[in-house]
């Protein structure tokens, strides 16, 4: 069952509106008594037979579609009533549960009564609005979230499976989603994107065909929607029920998928009212939301809005805003990760970086002035952040524009241009330590120290680099890697993570990207120890490019494909590989990502070690 962290503050309108259509309650001692579409006209917890305790259940969560809150607070709200009732721990009271047997009731039955519910009324209200939506935007794309909780099939559905190199989209009236609309099982956490003609053609996406719904197990060779099927039993059924292969008992029905972006509107007017009152508790649940499924999820969404900061009065003011909450918007987010074809934008940051966007925003190191905009700074164990904020001309909405990696010369210029508007940290302090590591840049390179020189180096390369200037910065590189592999890796690392990286790849095609121990280098036979990585690759790699110098770093296994090399460690419990490509004089990073164990054990058996 995934965590729902904050589940959050979600929208009184189509959500609730389909919680109060199950109005009526049904009790019910095992799950499968009431089937698929039931669950859309009633209300019932398995192993409830008490009308009056199901009703105090339904309140409590009636209350948090309305109010908001956490599982944990509708938890410490309903216990001490469940308790008073009995249904608590151990219970044998066939009163309250319908049966003879012993029912035990914890904090993971109250989990799963959270979640399901909770999904099922947000499915019920999105479906509404699609149909609204359906003559503009025509097609549904099946989304799976494509980690290792995802169930396979959901994931080869999304799109996330090599070996099934499409995705369902199908028309939003095509009757397979009265099956395979999402949740599909207990904990799905897949939903669907709604998309145009033009966002099709955008992205570059077709229509899924039957051919490939028979594949993916949507519909048989004769057209029938529901495919493979299998049998399950009821309880207290007098025939089987059948179930379609990749979707749970119970499921095999459209509650529709709610639209995230109601709850993060009602989550981002929550937070403003609570933000005056006590803006500790407001930061609290948004750092919640944004550890959520329900980030992504709204932002992978067209028009999506989520909360990202919770400023305090300080800030506000510096801002010259008269709300608390910026929001950041689906489309920026696109522009972040260069979706778009007009910004090649940060691929650099990790979704990990886009949730410390709380503490940005809580603890703002430094708050510039910018052409009409806001800069917030903050520091983190890598550096710098900056978090670039538009302010609406009446002042009663703030925007994350942009988001990236800075750098201290940066903030040293503008700390000396007298920009500074707000912020917690000491500027004099700060300012003194950006100069203090110019130095020792400017330094380094004067007294031959390879590495220095080559941070120097890399320093120099941006978006109106020339060749020339290129091919020094990588004979820099090359000394600094023979020397010190590790502190070179550290300053390319520096140089992947800014915003001048991509602009780089873009001018040149290309840009170093990995540093190889020489020991590697000979292994393999390379004609560098330095690897550089094409516009393409890039744009197939992404943020894990900065997991490259970790797995070449110490690699547990070595590979030989013909002339390419593939090198494999497992970092951070990830198995991931990389493989390189030799060329007469260079050599390029061609592909770099996650290897599953049967994947890893397909490759050993495959390939030979160098």
């Amino acid at each position: 069952m995934p965590e729902l962290r904050a589940t959050i503050n979600l929208p009184a309108d189509d959500t609730v509106a389909a919680f109060e259509a199950r109005d009526k309650l049904r009790p019910t001692v095992h799950w499968t008594e009431m089937w698929q579409a039931d669950h859309a006209r009633a209300f019932t917890v398995a192993k409830v037979a008490n009308l009056d305790l199901l009703a105090t259940i339904r309140q409590s969560l009636d209350k948090v579609m309305r109010d908001g809150g956490t599982l944990e607070q509708w938890k410490a709200g309903l216990i001490p009533e469940l308790k008073k009732a009995g249904w608590w721990g151990m219970v044998e009271n066939e009163a309250l549960t319908g049966t003879t047997d012993p029912v035990y009731v914890g904090g993971r039955r109250l989990r799963t009564i959270y979640d399901t519910n909770l999904r099922i009324s947000r499915a019920a209200g999105r479906w509404k609005r699609i149909q609204e939506m359906k003559d503009v935007r025509p097609y549904l794309m099946y989304v799976s979230i494509g980690d290792n909780r995802t169930r396979p099939l959901h994931r080869r559905w999304g799109g996330n499976d090599p070996a099934f190199p499409f995705r369902i989209i199908l028309p939003v009236d095509h009757p397979a989603w009265a099956v395979f609309y999402p949740p599909n099982d207990w904990g799905c956490r897949c939903t669907v994107r709604q998309l145009s003609q033009a966002d099709m053609d955008r992205l570059g996406y077709r229509v899924t065909t039957d051919d490939q719904l028979v594949r993916m197990g949507w519909m048989t060779a004769d057209g029938q929607v529901g495919g493979r099927l299998r049998t399950f039993w009821r309880k207290g059924a007098d025939k089987p029920e059948a179930v379609p292969v990749g979707i749970g008992p119970g499921f095999a029905y459209n509650p529709g998928a709610f639209g995230m972006q109601a709850v993060a509107e009602k989550a981002t007017r929550s937070l403003e009212d609570m933000a005056p009152l006590d803006p500790k508790a407001a930061r609290a649940v948004l750092s919640d939301l944004v550890k959520s499924d329900a980030f992504l999820e709204t932002l992978a969404e067209p028009g999506g809005v989520f909360p990202v900061m919770v400023l305090d009065d300080a800030a506000r003011t510096a801002l010259g805003a008269k709300n608390h909450v910026v929001v950041l918007s689906s489309d920026s987010y696109a522009k972040q990760l260069g979706q778009t074809a007009r910004s090649a934008g940060h691929p650099d940051l990790t979704v990990a970086d886009y949730r410390k966007l709380p503490m940005v925003g809580a603890e703002p190191d430094h708050i510039l002035r910018d052409r009409g905009n806001h800069v917030v700074i903050w520091k983190d164990d890598d550096g710098l952040l900056r978090a670039t904020v538009k302010v609406t001309a009446n002042g009663d909405a703030m925007y994350l524009q942009s988001y990236r990696r800075g750098a201290w010369k940066d903030l040293a210029r503008e700390l000396e241009a007298g920009n500074r508007v707000g912020g917690k940290a000491d500027a004099a302090a700060d300012y003194a330590r950006a100069l203090e590591r110019l130095a020792e840049r400017r330094a380094g390179s004067k007294t031959g120290d390879p590495v220095a020189q080559a941070s120097s180096a890399l320093e120099t390369l941006d978006a109106s680099v020339r060749r020339k200037t290129a091919r020094v910065a990588m004979q820099k590189l090359m000394a600094a890697a023979k020397a010190d592999p590790v502190a070179t890796q550290a300053a390319l690392d520096r140089f992947i993570a800014s915003d001048r990286f991509a602009a780089v790849v873009e001018q040149l095609g290309q840009a170093p990207a990995l540093a190889l121990a020489d020991d590697i280098r000979r292994l393999i036979g390379a004609p560098t120890n330095i690897a550089q990585v094409t516009s393409d690759g890039l744009a197939a790699i992404g943020a894990d490019l900065l997991l490259a110098g970790s797995v070449a770093d110490e690699p547990e296994h070595v590979l030989r494909d013909g002339e390419q090399t593939i090198l494999v460690r497992n970092v951070g419990g990830r198995i991931m590989m990389v493989r390189l490509q030799p060329g007469p004089s260079l050599l390029q990073i061609i592909a770099l990502r996650v290897l599953q164990a049967e994947e890893l054990s397909s490759l050993l058996e495959t390939f030979m070690p160098w």
